[in-house]
């Protein structure tokens, strides 16, 4: 979003090595995001002019001064790692790993439509949220591109610039996460979904008028009606190595109150990151959880095994999905063997079960 900020202000020198350089700092903490998002860019520079209708001539050079700055960026810091893990290692987890075992079962396409369970009025808030980003992202370039064809002639050639470009990055990150779709994930790449929504509803007809109308008023609701409900909704707190930790969940207070008076800080957990966080615990080793599915790789559990040995890890917390029948392929064959070998039941709650080391 800084990249497209730099961009929409104007594309002198200055601005487009700036892009490049945001975009590179960008792929070093999300690879397809920066990426992708610098393809986007350098299409919207070769595509657009500047600005009397005529493409600019050294649009060869702009692209150049996008490129090397991004290079500039990445290869310093990629190069030290493929140093220190080998090429092969980083491509892997970085590229093939993202794209092939991201669509794990809970991660898949079809997550796309899989609406929250609704349970009260805060659910129903979630469910507004749900459906609104999951309408808006996708459908919105699809529009401002049809609507970017049509009206070119007519529309003010500065702005038609600039929907290009939130159009063009917007689907870049749309298509960065498309593979493993989650609410999370879109919610991530949703700004600039949501500035194209708002200017594809700025019209004079009355179906824009109450369209944002409606906006405003699902707007403002959330603003009060959030912070408001969290306040009101009955709770308890317990001091925790964290801090003062207010719960509106019973399951997940008694969970953490258990933790804390079996678990000191700095102790090795497994499974449970709310609750590692909450009490100062430490991950055994390269995983904070594993999952019933293939995202969760065989090498990954071996270094975990390994780890949870030397550490002597004491309680791990068991999901439901750990403790029924698995039936999507997995690679947890030696995790729940090592468990059956060396840790026995010591606690039971209705999301869950702590194992205690032998």
């Amino acid at each position: 979003m800084a990249a497209i900020g730099m961009l929409l202000g104007g594309r002198s020198s200055a601005r487009i090595v700036l892009a490049g350089s945001l975009c590179g700092f960008a792929t070093l903490f999300t690879q397809t995001y920066g990426c992708l998002s610098l393809l986007a860019i350098a299409l919207y520079l070769f595509l657009t002019t500047d600005g009397d209708g005529r493409h600019k001539p050294n649009w060869f050079r702009e692209l150049l001064l996008l490129f090397l700055p991004f290079a500039s960026v990445v290869i310093p810091v990629i190069g030290y790692y493929a140093h220190l893990i080998g090429f092969r290692t980083l491509t892997y987890w970085t590229i093939y790993y993202p794209l092939v075992f991201f669509r794990a079962q809970e991660n898949n396409p079809l997550a796309f439509f899989r609406a929250p369970r609704v349970h009260g009025i805060s659910g129903i808030h979630l469910l507004i949220s749900f459906i609104f980003m999951h309408t808006a992202a996708p459908l919105i370039y699809i529009l401002c591109t049809i609507r970017l064809a049509r009206e070119k002639r007519g529309m003010d050639s500065l702005q038609w610039r600039k929907i290009l470009l939130l159009t063009l990055v917007g689907s870049a990150l749309f298509v960065s996460i498309v593979s493993a779709p989650t609410f999370l994930r879109l919610c991530a790449v949703g700004p600039p979904a949501i500035i194209l929504f708002v200017w594809y509803l700025d019209g004079s007809s009355r179906l824009h008028y109450w369209s944002t109308i409606a906006l405003w008023t699902a707007a403002t609701t959330s603003i009060l009606y959030l912070p408001i409900s969290r306040q009101l909704h009955q709770h308890v707190t317990v001091n925790l190595p964290t801090g003062r930790v207010a719960f509106i969940n019973d399951k997940q207070y008694d969970k953490v109150l258990w933790l804390a008076q079996h678990t000191h800080p700095g102790e090795t957990f497994l499974n449970d990151t709310n609750a590692a966080f909450a009490l100062s615990l430490e991950s055994p080793g390269p995983l904070d959880f594993v999952t019933t599915t293939e995202f969760t790789r065989p090498q990954q559990v071996d270094a975990l095994l390994l780890s949870m040995t030397n550490h002597r890890t004491r309680y791990i917390y068991l999901y439901p999905s750990l403790t029924a029948p698995i039936l999507t392929k997995n690679n947890l064959e030696p995790f729940l063997k090592y468990l059956g070998q060396n840790y026995h039941l010591v606690e039971v709650f209705s999301d869950g079960q702590i194992l205690e080391r032998n």
